[in-house]
């Protein structure tokens, strides 16, 4: 369990629009919406961070998108907010042919945790791996792998084999998957493209290809190749 307000900052010496109440409950400026004083580090945590740092975004409050195809992601991931939260979030298509699905939480509390307190990085060419990630068991750390690849992952079968891959515009993103990955035991690589229409960004692919590295990553490949058979 971890303090919401940082590793080192006891919660009620909190400061700015933070409050705290005698139940133990913290709420952010005029919102309704109360959290827990304490998080659990839970499959279910590290699998919404997973997401975020695949398809998070946030303005008034905190957003994940999906393809409309991906109801049961969106599902998983309001259950995750509601386990690691308390709090209900709730989706929407973004667009009359329902090819978009947004599952939106927290409101800015949220917001405040996700980019100040688990260091998330905000908008995506500044995403970044929470460090609490880098420190929780490795079937934890496969659990916000899977969220990740979830959201931005690839799974291709061919000739040579299979390959795992994801594509960020965040190189500090690419790094720490490489790291997290190695962490694991397994090997994953770097390549670096150009991104059409963008000509500030480029794209970063990572890439799994090594049979040792993929049986390591067997439960996060077999989501994805079970949402490819359907």
């Amino acid at each position: 369990k971890i303090s919401i307000d940082g590793e080192f900052t006891p919660i009620k010496q909190a400061k700015g629009k933070y409050e705290f109440n005698s139940n133990n409950v913290l709420k952010y400026g005029e919102s309704e919406l109360h959290y827990p004083s304490i998080i659990s580090i839970t499959p279910e945590f590290c699998r919404l961070l997973g997401y975020y740092a695949a398809e998070g975004s946030a303005t008034i409050d905190a957003r994940l998108t999906f393809g409309g195809h991906e109801m049961q992601y969106a599902e998983d991931a309001l259950a995750c907010v509601e386990k690691t939260f308390g709090v209900k979030g709730h989706y929407s298509f973004g667009n009359k042919q329902k090819t978009a699905l947004a599952v939106n939480f927290g409101g800015a509390l949220a917001k405040e945790l996700l980019h100040q307190v688990f260091k998330t990085g905000n908008h995506a060419e500044f995403k970044q791996i929470p460090p609490i990630i880098f420190n929780v068991p490795n079937a934890l750390k496969i659990e916000f792998l899977r969220g990740y690849f979830r959201g931005d992952g690839n799974l291709r079968f061919g000739r040579k084999g299979c390959k795992l891959w994801a594509s960020t515009i965040s190189r500090k993103l690419a790094a720490d998957l490489v790291f997290i990955i190695r962490q694991l035991g397994g090997w994953a690589t770097v390549q670096k493209k150009p991104v059409k229409g963008k000509m500030k960004h480029v794209a970063y692919h990572i890439c799994i290809t090594d049979r040792d590295s993929l049986k390591l990553l067997h439960d996060v490949a077999m989501d994805l190749a079970k949402d490819n058979a359907g």
